[in-house]
């Protein structure tokens, strides 16, 4: 009975010493929706893919008074595929009573983040409502293909076990190829044959840049073709006078066909290659006066 009583005394002087009962938290519900987040597909160089949609996250805590907290962490639990987890990063924002706090910052395979924490109240009891967006660095070299991987959320309060949410984070990287040229027209001047045999382009050296996106042991492929001859009215100066040479990894020199695309420039995987071409027009006497024109088509292949 004395033993009774005084167990019963310890706890009442316990309760008036801490302000509460000396329970264990308890975590009444904990629920992430969506559980499937994806990063839609775009042109990299835009920048970072916002996840879509967000996700929202809610719990609710019991007997966690005003000197105890929780604690909302993150971790990736593996990389998308290929593509690094350290290439994900989130923000979050939310509101709760008492007022939460809550950080950004970037996944780390394995590990887990604090991305929340908070306190209790002296009626025990907490209730939060958190958004988090994710975002993924976007990269031309990033191979084609779907990718996922998972996110783990972690919720822990004092005394009780932790209790763990787990998302899915997808993309899909399709075929995309995107050209570049500094400028979009060249010209060559009239020089004395005798002097000057070969005119450059008045573009030397003009930037190119083939942006492509493709699998890992596939080419990708620029090609370049003529419409015709360079023409003035019904004069002709064959357009084999017309040659250009290449700077940059995989870009190749080549003479001008209007029957044949030719191979200028090839690549295996995905990748932005930056380059220049110059441009040569053999010189001679034998031309006609006059303006001569004709146009050149691109192309560049992502299979």
């Amino acid at each position: 009975m004395k033993k009774i009583l005084f167990l019963v005394l310890f706890l009442i002087f316990c309760f008036f010493l801490t302000g509460r009962p000396l329970y264990a938290a308890t975590i009444r519900s904990f629920t992430v929706s969506p559980t499937s987040i994806t990063f839609a597909y775009q042109d990299p160089d835009l920048g970072e893919v916002t996840s879509s949609p967000s996700l929202s996250v809610d719990f609710s805590i019991r007997q966690l008074y005003a000197n105890q907290n929780w604690t909302l962490e993150i971790r990736a639990d593996t990389d998308l595929g290929i593509i690094p987890a350290g290439n994900i990063r989130w923000t979050v924002t939310g509101r709760g009573n008492p007022t939460p706090t809550f950080y950004n910052g970037t996944l780390v395979r394995g590990s887990y983040l604090l991305s929340g924490t908070g306190r209790g109240r002296n009626t025990g009891r907490a209730s939060i409502t958190a958004s988090f967006y994710f975002y993924l660095t976007n990269a031309w070299s990033y191979p084609t293909g779907n990718y996922s991987g998972t996110v783990a959320l972690r919720l822990t309060v004092p005394g009780a076990a932790a209790q763990t949410q787990t998302v899915t984070l997808s993309t899909n990287i399709a075929a995309r190829a995107k050209l570049e040229f500094g400028l979009a027209a060249m010209s060559f001047r009239d020089e004395n044959p005798d002097t000057v045999p070969s005119i450059p382009a008045n573009v030397n050296a003009l930037s190119v840049t083939s942006s492509a996106r493709t699998g890992s042991s596939q080419t990708a492929t620029l090609t370049c073709l003529a419409s015709g001859d360079l023409i003035a009215g019904t004069n002709i100066i064959a357009i084999s006078n017309m040659t250009w040479t290449a700077t940059g990894t995989g870009y190749q020199a080549g003479t001008m066909n209007k029957g044949t695309a030719q191979t200028a420039g090839s690549w295996t995987g995905s990748g932005q290659r930056v380059g220049t071409f110059s441009y040569f027009l053999v010189n001679s006497w034998s031309y006609t006066v006059g303006n001569y024109s004709t146009s050149i088509n691109y192309t560049l292949t992502a299979p």
